[in-house]
């Protein structure tokens, strides 16, 4: 698969950046990565296929319309913590696969997380239309299809400083579907991991072994065998 996605990431310790960074370019799919700095920040990470971009703060308007106006690739990343980000092989293009079949305008993922060789699953909300708040939890890797992005920003006429991207959730789910992963990632001790791929938008019809999707597109063979998997 080709390198389709531009990953945004905030600004860390050098430590956290280094495994994120490895772990964006091991993926496969990463066209470029870009570290989100505050305007007043310093950044001293070194690293020559990474850009620094300066903003008035990671989640603000002005962040997300700087975002749409860098990427230069058919999706976008957003990571939004600061730990250490460690994707499995295959985990981001099992994401831009269910992005590409059910033509989602963005996808988020539940996840387990390991504490202590701890294992507690992260089971997130499923996406229903009108039912996004300020506060609902999508996780914190979501990927955008960039054209869904870039036209929600076109309709952006207030600046926030830290709600710019639940503007962006919000305005890009009044036009697209939005694709919600069960299973996706492991979060072990600060690492993420794929696991087991299905949607939301694609719901099991019980007693039939048949899928349909919920925005009343057929269920690519592809995909099932993912949902299979």
């Amino acid at each position: 698969m080709e390198k389709k996605i531009t990953s945004f990431v905030p600004f860390s310790d050098k430590e956290s950046l280094d495994r994120t960074v490895k772990s964006l370019k091991d993926s496969g799919v990463t066209a470029g990565i870009y570290i989100v700095a505050g305007s007043d920040s310093e950044p001293d990470y070194k690293d020559p296929e990474v850009t620094y971009m300066k903003s008035g703060g990671f989640a603000s308007t002005a962040a997300v319309k700087k975002m749409a106006e860098t990427a230069a690739s058919e999706y976008i990343l957003v990571y939004t913590k600061l730990f250490p980000l460690d994707l499995g092989k295959f985990a981001l293009k099992r994401m831009i696969q269910v992005c590409m079949n059910v033509n989602a305008g963005m996808v988020y993922s539940d996840y387990f997380e390991n504490k202590d060789n701890q294992l507690s699953p992260h089971p997130l909300i499923d996406y229903l239309e009108g039912s996004l708040r300020d506060d609902f939890n999508f996780g914190s890797v979501i990927l955008y299809k960039t054209s869904a992005f870039r036209d929600a920003c076109k309709t952006m006429d207030q600046e926030f400083r830290f709600a710019g991207l639940y503007d962006l959730r919000l305005k890009i789910s009044q036009n697209h579907p939005v694709a919600h992963l069960l299973r996706c990632f492991t979060l072990k001790q600060n690492t993420i991991r794929a696991n087991q791929v299905k949607s939301s938008s694609i719901m099991s019809i019980p007693g039939t072994g048949r899928f349909r999707s919920r925005w009343k597109k057929p269920v690519p063979t592809t995909l099932k065998k993912l949902m299979a998997g």
